[in-house]
């Protein structure tokens, strides 16, 4: 299944989902999205990792969020959220190179990627890529028409 969105996270928490002792992403909604995502650092500018969302469990009550503390990665003495939700996070690695990309305006949450079907260097050329691919990467970003930057997830064989 290709990567079709990237998760905000700030450095300390996504540190600890990297490093498989946080599997529980705590927000204030639920989500419906499941499968794989790219994990992008919060004001780096860079998708450092993937992982696979499995389920939301919620909303939670302060007693569940606490005795879960080792999933959350913390002890919480408050709900942070008006309902509070845990985002069922697996398989979580690190990129080997963070890859750069253009934070859209108004993002606070979700980044959309964009699959990239060809893998032809000509269809590349096209889409006017604006920033560097890593050699042996599997992430691409280019900008459209409308100045939207995009990041594109594409199977190399």
């Amino acid at each position: 299944m290709p990567i079709t969105h990237g998760l905000l996270i700030m450095k300390e928490p996504l540190d600890k989902i990297l490093a498989g002792t946080k599997t529980w992403e705590i927000r204030g909604k639920a989500t419906t999205r499941r499968g794989p995502i790219a994990l992008i650092e919060s004001k780096s500018g860079h998708v450092v990792g993937t992982c696979e969302v499995v389920d939301v469990i919620g909303p939670l009550t302060l007693a569940e969020l606490q005795r879960n503390a080792k999933r959350v990665g913390a002890r919480h003495a408050e709900l942070y959220y008006e309902t509070t939700f845990a985002w069922v996070l697996h398989n979580a690695r690190r990129l080997p190179k963070p890859v750069l990309y253009k934070h859209p305006s108004g993002a606070v949450i979700w980044v959309v990627l964009t699959l990239l079907a060809a893998k032809d260097q000509t269809q590349h050329r096209r889409l006017r890529t604006t920033s560097i691919h890593q050699p042996g990467s599997r992430l691409r970003t280019w900008s459209t028409s409308s100045s939207v930057t995009h990041l594109c997830f594409f199977t190399m064989s």
